[in-house]
């Protein structure tokens, strides 16, 4: 206990110099809380085993027991000091994700106490997801010049039909369909003007997010279609415009058949449907199919058991619908947080409906609790 406050531990008692508002310095524990939102268990295990002695383990180890006496924090002895530091660092970091325990925010003074997190302990296949979208962005952005291109044509159409309106003759011959065709040209260029402005700002996120890429990963952009040349995409842009046109111009299209259809009145044929007798005359009597309903229901007390489930289960239902309720208890990630369990309602089909609504209404489950429908994963062929 004597070496906590030295600086190769690097951890300060709470009643020593350096400790206010709830601060407390350790680097180790610092670095566990700050890196355990990126990291995994298994790679701060590695890093910290590495990197940190068993001095500094054991200091922070004993720091941290003084915050969480429930815990049990115990100094495991026997073994290589290899192990007794990875099982240590497996207990520091359990308490230090535990949602419930109390823990002050700690920091760092001695940056150099601080281990460096390399390229083999960060998830590249986020990276490379990530990267695959900004790809894609990119190319969109292609699309985007390509439309900014027929926002110059447009303009310039809309400048000579000003000058074609100027002219009386014209105006006469065009009967009062060009004052209407310049009105839907002019908002066709008012949007244009706004896809032009998000172009833009698309355009400068995507630069920000390449750069970004590019500090983490040196040489990942490399292959990436360049923003300012964008000819050949407007080249295929406008081929795949004009063979639409083609298509379309002639109503051989699928989008002119649909619309023949239409406005020709058709309608599908449907075969005949079966029927579901409902005589109560006769003393023969149809087989009752029977359903079942699954649901997963989570977030209870640790303690609780599975007929505590059932009676709840039976007491929503009120014994109206349901013949049988078989209950079976999950095994959670974090035993001593919360328990889970899987309830099977076996139910004649004709009530499966309502007992759907009463197991997924939120004021027929004690209140905090998470309940959702449990569906059987598919069994695969061969």
């Amino acid at each position: 206990m004597d070496n906590l406050g030295s600086p190769g531990a690097g951890c300060l008692q709470p009643n020593a110099g350096g400790v206010s508002n709830g601060e407390l310095r350790c680097e180790l524990l610092c670095f566990v809380q700050k890196r355990s939102e990126v990291l995994t268990t298994d790679d701060m295990v590695n890093v910290c085993s590495n990197f940190y002695s068993a001095s500094e383990v054991e200091s922070a180890r004993l720091l941290l027991k003084g915050y969480v006496p429930e815990k049990r924090l115990p100094k495991h002895k026997g073994g290589a000091d290899k192990d007794k530091i990875r099982k240590t660092m497996l207990d520091i970091i359990k308490v230090c994700l535990d949602p419930g325990a109390d823990l002050p925010t700690f920091y760092a003074l001695d940056i150099a106490r601080l281990p460096p997190v390399g390229v083999d302990h960060v998830d590249m296949c986020a990276i490379l997801q990530e990267l695959t979208l900004l790809r894609q962005e990119v190319r969109m952005i292609s699309e985007l010049r390509k439309e900014l291109d027929v926002l110059r044509s447009t303009m310039s159409a809309s400048v000579n039909s000003q000058s074609e309106l100027d002219s009386p003759v014209n105006h006469l011959t065009s009967g009062g369909n060009v004052s209407l065709d310049l009105t839907d040209l002019r908002l066709e260029v008012q949007t244009l003007s706004r896809l032009c402005d998000e172009c833009v700002g698309l355009k400068q996120e995507v630069a920000c997010m390449k750069r970004q890429i590019e500090v983490s990963l040196p040489g990942a952009a490399a292959d990436w279609p360049p923003l300012q040349d964008a000819a050949n995409v407007r080249e295929s842009a406008t081929v795949t415009n004009q063979l639409h046109t083609d298509t379309s111009s002639d109503g051989t299209s699928f989008a002119g058949h649909v619309k023949a259809l239409r406005n020709s009145g058709a309608t599908m044929k449907r075969g005949p449907q079966p029927i579901v007798g409902t005589s109560s005359k006769y003393p023969q009597k149809s087989v009752i199919t029977r359903r079942s309903v699954d649901v997963f229901v989570s977030r209870w007390d640790p303690h609780t058991k599975s007929t505590e489930v059932v009676e709840c289960v039976n007491d929503i239902l009120q014994g109206k619908f349901s013949e049988s309720t078989v209950c079976t208890q999950l095994k959670p990630k974090y035993e001593h947080l919360y328990a889970s369990f899987y309830v099977s309602v076996t139910v004649p089909a004709s009530c499966m409906k309502n007992v759907i609504d009463c197991l997924m209404s939120p004021e027929s489950w004690p209140s905090g609790l998470l309940i959702k429908r449990y569906f059987h994963p598919k069994k695969k062929d061969g």
